[in-house]
């Protein structure tokens, strides 16, 4: 996974291309933090994930689903770019995650995905 450092306050990038591991998810952490801390009045983050193919080791899954549970009033948007196949996923994220809205673009929509977010 890499984190893409942007000047947008508040978005987060990431993208994603092979296994996230459990430092994978302790970096991402230390840059939420960061951003979250930057934030005044206590505003949502937005997500912007692209996606072109994903995998866990069994100790990132781990330290991902805390993290979510944790942190799923933090989220305003997450806006997910990837094919189609991973559109299933943004369709379970709705589920678990009603308070956050989620979009799915394909990979040539980014810069729609990066203006939904910002």
């Amino acid at each position: 996974m890499i984190i893409r450092t942007n000047d947008l306050p508040y978005v987060i990038e990431v993208e994603i291309d092979g296994e996230i591991t459990e430092e994978d998810i302790e970096n991402f952490e230390a840059y939420f933090k960061q951003k979250k801390e930057s934030l005044v009045n206590k505003a949502k983050l937005n997500l912007l994930m692209e996606i072109r193919s994903l995998d866990y080791t069994i100790d990132g899954l781990i330290k991902d689903i805390k993290f979510d549970t944790s942190h799923l009033d933090d989220f305003d948007k997450v806006a997910m770019v990837s094919d189609k196949k991973w559109a299933e996923i943004g369709e379970k994220l709705v589920k678990y995650m009603p308070q956050v809205e989620v979009r799915q673009f394909d990979p040539e929509e980014k810069e729609q995905a990066q203006a939904w977010v910002s």
